[in-house]
């Protein structure tokens, strides 16, 4: 549980980061998202494993929801600059 309260209190910083200053905000923020991205699926496996599901169920999960087309934390601007 206390996982699950971890991983919703980091994307929560993480969306008042971006929003504040914006994706483009200075040249460590694509750096921010990517370290954004690998805590948040590393958590999201956890508490997947806590549920019975694989960990990678939560990697994907994860990826879906901060993706570009739902809540929008990482903007489609850098996948493109990721070469996803």
């Amino acid at each position: 549980m206390a996982q699950a309260l971890t991983l919703l209190a980091f994307m929560g910083i993480t969306w008042v980061l971006l929003g504040v200053g914006g994706p483009a905000a200075g040249p460590g923020s694509l750096a921010m998202l990517l370290g954004f991205l690998l805590v948040a699926a590393y958590l999201a496996g956890r508490v997947s494993r806590m549920v019975a599901l694989p960990q990678i169920t939560g990697y994907l999960l994860m990826g879906i929801l901060v993706g570009p087309h739902l809540l929008g934390l990482l903007p489609s601007d850098a996948v493109v600059d990721f070469r996803l």
